[in-house]
């Protein structure tokens, strides 16, 4: 039953992250300063991160708690990660880390936590779309509460070469 609601959760997820683009990289118009072309660092740093998608999928399976990390192993991105709960609760977020693995040493590169969406159980997504690259990375998901002060299901990870 886990697997074919993981199955389905990701399925209603991934065509998402296909589609997934800032508005604001669609909005920003382009006025030529003079014959040299600039380019401004943070619009690179946009496009970059748009076009950090991940197309494989990973999971791990938890008694009650499912996680799927959407990366791109020929570059090294971690587009996201999609989290499930079999439950309906209020007042819990989804803890995301993402780390480096390098020579034994985990380095963590990013952190942040998310609230989901109710019915049915509790879904959660963490879009990441960034390329850390390193021979290995991990993402890991934990079930916490609103205050952050208590674990309540996890961490699950996944780990897989950059």
């Amino acid at each position: 039953m886990k697997r074919v609601r993981l199955a389905l959760g990701a399925a209603g997820v991934a065509p998402a992250l296909g589609l997934m683009v800032p508005a604001t990289a669609a909005a920003v118009a382009h006025t030529p300063a003079g014959t040299a072309k600039t380019v401004s660092l943070a619009h690179s740093m946009m496009q970059m991160k748009a076009a950090c998608r991940g197309n494989t999928a990973t999971g791990d399976i938890g008694e009650l708690w499912d996680i799927m990390v959407f990366h791109r192993p020929s570059t090294g991105c971690i587009g996201g990660m999609s989290g499930a709960y079999v439950d309906e609760l209020s007042g819990l977020e989804m803890r995301t880390r993402a780390y480096v693995i390098s020579g034994g040493t985990a380095t963590r590169v990013f952190s942040n936590y998310i609230t989901g969406h109710i019915g049915p159980g509790t879904t959660f997504y963490q879009g990441i779309h960034t390329v850390y690259g390193g021979p290995t990375q991990q993402v890991c998901g934990a079930l916490v509460s609103e205050a952050h002060h208590a674990v309540l299901s996890g961490p699950l990870c996944v780990e897989f070469p950059a």
